[in-house]
């Protein structure tokens, strides 16, 4: 599911190599499993460099959230930070339902902010 709500795309990216319950702002963050790096890995199509802390002048950051699941279905969360140290950042949360054994998602919200130039 997360890898889902990832941008397709080529271009590398590096990925926070914890899951962090706000990504947005890097809070309550725990390392990601092996087998959930590996389920990334498979699901993102691009080069990607799992790192411990975002490199300003590295590719474009991501950091996932745990996915959290209640009686109503699931959701999905991820952050981003463009390059530069004034790139501009943003992030995406896609709520999920299960139907007929498939989970599919049934809403969701994205953020974008840039700084003022």
């Amino acid at each position: 599911m997360d890898a889902v709500t990832a941008e397709s795309g080529t271009r590398p990216v590096q990925i926070l190599n914890q899951l962090c319950e706000v990504p947005s702002r890097l809070r309550r963050c725990a390392p990601i499993s092996s087998t959930m790096r590996r389920a990334l890995e498979q699901a993102i199509d691009r080069p990607i460099t799992w790192v411990a802390h975002r490199r300003v002048d590295g590719p474009q950051f991501w950091v996932f959230a745990p996915i959290a699941y209640d009686s109503a279905g699931a959701t999905s969360e991820y952050a981003w930070w463009d390059p530069g140290a004034f790139g501009c950042r943003g992030g995406i949360r896609y709520d999920w339902e299960r139907t007929s054994g498939a989970w599919a998602t049934v809403g969701g919200i994205g953020w974008a902010a840039c700084p003022a130039s």
